[in-house]
């Protein structure tokens, strides 16, 4: 269009009649048109790029945020049957000394022995069985607190 531009205007008298800049600037108000819509589609990439960044950072502490509640409410769960079995024993405990003392001690007796031996196992078992609910309940309550004194991510 230059060239047709610099042809009229040096070639013919009309020249002075058509203004030689309408074109070279109409050009170049379709770059700048074009330049400027190019930097806003630039713009609202960014702007789509960084509220997509946005949503998948506040969908993964949300997920974060639910698992970790997910799973203070299992180990709280996982704790109290722990410490209602861990209770239970004891009862049972307290009972089977109970019931095993109330037998004679008479050496003769030996249904009275057999019975006190039968006893002794089962407060083995017990101890045995509460020492072992004991050890998992202090684990489950470290891990539980462990979730509540660390910051949420």
């Amino acid at each position: 269009m230059l060239a047709a531009a610099a042809v009229i205007r040096s070639g013919t008298p009309h020249a002075q009649e058509l203004p030689p800049q309408p074109v070279a600037r109409a050009e170049g108000q379709i770059d700048e048109a074009q330049a400027e819509e190019r930097e806003h589609v630039q713009k609202l990439r960014r702007a789509m790029a960084e509220l997509e960044a946005r949503r998948a950072e506040a969908a993964r502490r949300l997920e974060t945020r639910e698992f970790r509640q997910r799973e203070m409410a299992r180990l709280q769960g996982t704790a109290s049957a722990l410490a209602q079995r861990e209770s239970f024993l004891g009862h049972d405990a307290w009972w089977t000394q109970r019931e095993r003392d109330a037998l004679p001690r008479d050496p003769g007796d030996h249904s009275a022995a057999a019975q006190r031996s039968a006893l002794e196992r089962r407060l083995a078992d017990n101890r045995h069985e509460r020492d072992r609910s004991s050890s998992l309940l202090r684990r489950e309550t470290t891990q539980r607190d462990g979730l509540l004194l660390r910051p949420p991510r």
